[in-house]
Order: C-alpha cells, then sequence, then structure tokens
C-alpha cells in the first residue's frame, strides 16, 4: 500500500518547525547576552580585606584571591560616585596592571578627618559590603614631629628556603594601629615604625621597651605569627612560612640567661701572697 505525499512529508514538516524554534530561540539569548554568559569564578573573590596604614592623607586596603587576578580600587568622598580609580601598589609606578593572588592598594593624597567610601574591583566583578560601599576615615594631623623609632625589616622564606613569589605582612600592637606591606621578591620585608599612631590616630604611638609586635604572614595558602620585642626587630630572626614563633620570649629569656649567669659567676676570692706558685725547677 502506497502512502500519501502528505503521509512522508509530516516527519520533514516537523524537523522543520524544531529548527526554526530553536534558530529562534538561540538568537534570543544572544541578544540577551545570556547565552555565552558565563559567572563570575569564586577564584577572584576578595578574602581576608583589610583596611590598615590609616594616617591624616592615606589609608591601604589589602584582601588575598584564590586565583591570580588584576585588582583596583574605586573610592570617593560620596557613597555614590566613586569616580577615583587606583592600581595595585604595584602597578603604580608603571600604571600598568599586574594579576596577583596577594593584593596591596594604598590611597593617598587624602584630606584628613574625612571619610571616604571604596569598592573593590577583583578579575570583572566589582565586590561591595553587603550592597554597600565599603568606608574609613582618615585621622586628623599630628602637629608634632614624628618619632625617631627604627623600621622592622626581616625576611620571610619557605620550608626550602626559597622565597615566596608573593606575601603580606601585617603588624599589630596593642592600643596601636594597624600597619602592613607586601613582601618584595626576594621575601625581604620594611615597615616604618617612626609614624605609627594609637588606635584614635590622633597621637603618635610610643614603643617602650616591654611592647610586644606581633606579625602575621600570609601568602597564599601559607601563613605564620610571630612575636618580637623592640630590642630584636632590625633585622627579626627569619620567618618560615607555617611555622609560629614567640622571638619576644626567647628575647627575654636570653636576657635574663644572660643576667642571672653574670650574678651567679663564681668567686675566687683572693689569693694569698704566701700562697703565690714557685718556680723550683731550674733554679
Amino acid at each position: 500500500m502506497k502512502r500519501s505525499l502528505w503521509d512522508r512529508r509530516i516527519p520533514t514538516v516537523i524537523g522543520l518547525i524544531i529548527i526554526t524554534v530553536g534558530l529562534m530561540a538561540t538568537t534570543l539569548l544572544v541578544k540577551n547576552g545570556s547565552l555565552f554568559q558565563i559567572k563570575a569564578g569564586p577564584g577572584q573573590d576578595p578574602k581576608n580585606i583589610k583596611t590598615t596604614n590609616l594616617s591624616d592623607i592615606s589609608f591601604t586596603v589589602s584582601y588575598i584571591t584564590d586565583d591570580e587576578v588584576i585588582g583596583t580600587l574605586n573610592y570617593g568622598s560620596d557613597p555614590n560616585l566613586l569616580d577615583n580609580v587606583v592600581l595595585d601598589d604595584r602597578d603604580q609606578l608603571s600604571q600598568s596592571v599586574n594579576k596577583y593572588k596577594i593584593h596591596s592598594i594604598s590611597v593617598k593624597n587624602l584630606n584628613p578627618n574625612t571619610t571616604y567610601y571604596f569598592s573593590i574591583t577583583s578579575g570583572d566583578k566589582k565586590y561591595l559590603n553587603n550592597s554597600k560601599a565599603y568606608e574609613t576615615k582618615t585621622g586628623n594631623v599630628i602637629d608634632k614631629n614624628p618619632s625617631s623609632q627604627i623600621p622592622m625589616a626581616g625576611k620571610v622564606i619557605l620550608s626550602d628556603g626559597s622565597s615566596p613569589p608573593e606575601g603580606l605582612i601585617y603588624i599589630n600592637i596593642d592600643s596601636a594601629q594597624k600597619l602592613s606591606t607586601y613582601l618584595k621578591n626576594d621575601g625581604t620585608y620594611t615597615i616604618p615604625l617612626n609614624n605609627l599612631r594609637n588606635e584614635d590616630l590622633n597621637d603618635y604611638f610610643t614603643i617602650d621597651a616591654i611592647t610586644i609586635i606581633n606579625i602575621e604572614v600570609f601568602s597564599q595558602n601559607f601563613s605564620s605569627s610571630a612575636s618580637v620585642s623592640p630590642g630584636d626587630i632590625s633585622p627579626v630572626p627569619p620567618i618560615t612560612l607555617s611555622n609560629n614563633y614567640d622571638f619576644s620570649n626567647s628575647f627575654n629569656e636570653n636576657s635574663s640567661s644572660a643576667s642571672e649567669s653574670s650574678q651567679s659567676f663564681p668567686s675566687f676570692g683572693t689569693v694569698s701572697k704566701a700562697d703565690e706558685p714557685k718556680i723550683l725547677t731550674p733554679d
């Protein structure tokens, strides 16, 4: 029994309808930007966001990402107008952006005692603080000269003795502001302490002999902490990542041991003239 022409064309007609609907759907998705839209991955999300190095004219924002991405900062004194862009500290001189996992961005030339707002652009996404701009406030002008405190300097290494590719150093002192800087390519760091302020940012902080300086180091998947006394900061003993140290205890223990040794040094008394040695041979 022969099939009619219409019967033979039904599958073809259905196929054409499916193709047409598919083309229309694809066109609509392309126009809406939905077909090739890729959501931002978690590897570019900023972690451990901290604001440090606050003064009357500047502040620093630092954070870590799992992936190497470009990081910049948008800021302004109006939370709805963040039209100033700042590059990573390592890119500010060359004015060319590079990808990092460790990010440190310093904002300079600000006004004293002023609230500033900022957002972080990490990779291809802008990050806010619960849908609002982050905010921080600069300190007052201090009308006196900074102290003569020497800077803190040291070196961070990996367990095999090599230098970490990137890293952040944080300085925490009770009742003082937080300071930070990034590791150089050879693992060394230097943090000036003569401009260190108190927590209220209205005066310089005085470091005395009993001050304990706490150090935090972050480098990709590694971290370390250390405590050090002011007399042992130039240089700080080397820090091997993933290890924690208390150099302040060793410093104090060495000092007290030396003191105890000097106090308990044995006395040989006075040698009498009658006990003086005599030469018998030769006559």
